[in-house]
């Protein structure tokens, strides 16, 4: 990400309450999580993303440790944003993609694929306060293929009853041991 920009404009912040964290407080606030809670198989859901630098910074910290292309997709796999702002999902997507990137060095541009197609998944237009549900995306790898099988499963939003999303590896599980052999 390029400069930090915290209001985008007088407009947003009137209809949409929309203010972006520095930063900074970004990462004082993720140094006080314990780390084991930036393991790969750790999930993290931001329902307000903005342009992701929370997920960005949670990303930084699960590739820390990180050598392999399936650990690395795995963490990606890990992570889902909702915004209410179309241009804020697109940002968020670029610049988990980007941290990518940076992160593969090209390496494994034949992931780049599955990595776009998790965060069109994970990454999603929605309302999460005042939707009746939100559908999340899970997906799978295949066993010949980088390719990602997607399943759409609904949440239910604050005001509902509960908020659930289920594990990436609760329904592929035997898939998944058997392509990164686990």
């Amino acid at each position: 990400m390029s400069q930090e920009i915290l209001v985008k404009s007088k407009d947003r912040i009137e209809n949409f309450g929309e203010v972006f964290t520095p930063i900074k407080i970004v990462n004082d606030m993720l140094d006080n999580i314990p780390s084991e809670m930036f393991e790969k198989d750790k999930t993290f859901l931001e329902p307000s993303c903005g342009e992701g630098i929370f997920l960005v910074e949670i990303l930084k910290r699960k590739l820390k440790d990180i050598d392999t292309k399936k650990d690395a997709v795995w963490c990606i796999s890990t992570l889902y944003g909702i915004d209410i702002q179309e241009d804020n999902i697109k940002a968020t997507r670029k610049n988990l993609f980007d941290l990518w990137k940076e992160w593969s060095n090209g390496k494994y541009d034949d992931a780049d694929n599955a990595v776009k197609n998790i965060l069109n998944a994970n990454i999603i237009l929605g309302d999460f306060l005042n939707s009746k549900d939100i559908e999340i995306t899970e997906y799978g790898f295949s066993e010949e293929t980088d390719d990602v099988t997607l399943k759409t499963e609904k949440i239910d939003n604050m005001a509902g009853e509960e908020v659930k999303i289920m594990s990436f590896f609760d329904e592929y599980e035997e898939i998944i041991k058997k392509y990164w052999q686990i």
